[in-house]
């Protein structure tokens, strides 16, 4: 049982985190947490690392005794469910990336000053439990699948670690990339160009679309490595439109950068 033992530090000992036990089975990790965001709704994400769907309609999350049901559909084979207490500020912040994306019955507050939580079963065993430290604001916090062990298909430690960046229901691994993109934090003139620096190894590739919070296009293309340089994205003429850089890169991993058009 040491793999599946709940670690908390001392300090977090009122947190009250069960242990993982076989009544509450299921493949499912709590893989990511965001307990202090700056702006939008706090969310956690599940992982289901096994090749086969995995059902959630009699699984909670549960918290210093008061527990909320999942519900809905199974997790696909190797996919990724992204619970969230507003789903509509979610989207307006995430974009219209495809993320499965729902709210349990009720929400659990996830204090900024540390704390735990569990995945349980209908008769209360934890399937998996994880607890973190004090979290800067705007600081999520995953799970280390990079740690001995973990990457052999053993379960990864549950003290979660501050991650470099929230990505919701996409990539959870902490792995040296040579492929990097990156866009400048301001505001853009409606028609302006979209500068994303990028660099791309032989044989990488980038797929990339912008996109409202409706999912309508207003652009598309691909770039092939090796590339090190900065692409010139055309935005719409458009005025305070929220937009969003949706992207995948040809190893597997994704995400949604926002972007802000001035009035």
């Amino acid at each position: 049982m040491n793999e599946k033992a709940v670690f908390l530090l001392a300090a977090l000992a009122l947190a009250a985190v069960p242990a993982p036990s076989r009544a509450g089975e299921t493949p499912l990790l709590i893989s990511e947490i965001w307990a202090a965001p700056e702006e939008g709704p706090e969310w956690v994400e599940l992982l289901n690392p096994s090749e086969e769907e995995a059902p959630v309609d009699s699984l909670f999350l549960r918290r210093n005794g008061k527990r909320c049901a999942l519900g809905g559909a199974p997790v696909r084979a190797g996919g990724r469910l992204v619970l969230v207490s507003d789903t509509a500020a979610f989207r307006e912040l995430h974009g219209p990336a495809r993320i499965d994306l729902r709210r349990p019955s009720c929400w659990l507050s996830l204090p900024n000053g540390g704390g735990g939580l569990a995945l349980v079963g209908p008769d209360g065993g934890a399937a998996d439990s994880v607890g973190w430290n004090a979290v800067p604001r705007g600081g999520a916090l995953e799970r280390d699948f990079s740690a001995a062990g973990a990457e052999e298909g053993g379960r990864p430690p549950a003290e979660l670690v501050r991650a470099e960046r929230a990505t919701p229901g996409f990539s959870f691994r902490r792995e040296p990339r040579a492929d990097t993109l990156a866009l400048p934090l301001r505001l853009f003139r409606p028609g302006e160009r979209l500068p994303l620096k990028l660099r791309l190894e032989s044989g990488s590739a980038l797929e990339w679309e912008i996109a409202d919070l409706e999912g309508k296009l207003f652009g598309s293309g691909r770039a092939e490595g090796p590339y090190d340089g900065t692409l010139s994205l055309p935005l719409p003429g458009l005025r305070g439109c929220p937009l969003f850089l949706l992207w995948s890169l040809s190893g597997g991993k994704r995400g949604a950068e926002r972007v802000i058009l001035a009035r």
